[in-house]
């Protein structure tokens, strides 16, 4: 059994996604994970040539038989993993999202946007700085994904 690593080494847009891609492809990975959140994307050149772009599944999903997961440590926004497994056509039973993974709220991404983030840093505005700052806090209002696993997987309206 083999495994592979792919790992950023500076502060993105080394090529991750398209090499994890390749990977999969090229040896038939049956499982692939993908860490951090969705402030940037994967982006990779598909079978026809085509760009395209994850910002929540891993870019493995170009091999059918692979498994997508989601690990504990990952920031998840609901809307972006629902709308890429709709857009990629990626059936629910290939990925799985570990239910200690960390949710990304509407008031995430308010509450950078009132902080000035993207005029000050660049942000994104996706909301994962401010959620990774409410999960080291703990607080009250801090959200893990096991309430919204079913419902990511499945068609809404089902749960």
């Amino acid at each position: 059994m083999s495994l592979w690593v792919v790992v950023g080494g500076q502060f993105g847009s080394e090529g991750k996604g398209k090499i994890s891609a390749f990977i999969t492809l090229k040896e038939n990975i049956d499982i692939c994970v993908r860490c951090g959140g969705p402030n940037s994307g994967h982006t990779f050149v598909d079978q026809d040539g085509e760009n395209k772009v994850l910002r929540q599944l891993p870019t493995g999903y170009v091999n059918p038989r692979t498994r997508l997961l989601i690990p504990a440590g990952a920031l998840i926004d609901p809307l972006i993993v629902r709308n890429e497994m709709d857009t990629f056509g990626i059936d629910p039973a290939r990925v799985g999202i570990d239910r200690k993974c960390f949710v990304i709220r509407e008031g995430d991404r308010e509450a950078e946007r009132a902080l000035g983030l993207r005029e000050r840093l660049s942000s994104t505005l996706c909301g994962v700085g401010a959620a990774a700052s409410r999960r080291l806090l703990r607080g009250a209002d801090a959200k893990l994904g096991e309430r919204y696993v079913k419902r990511i997987l499945l068609a809404w309206g089902e749960v």
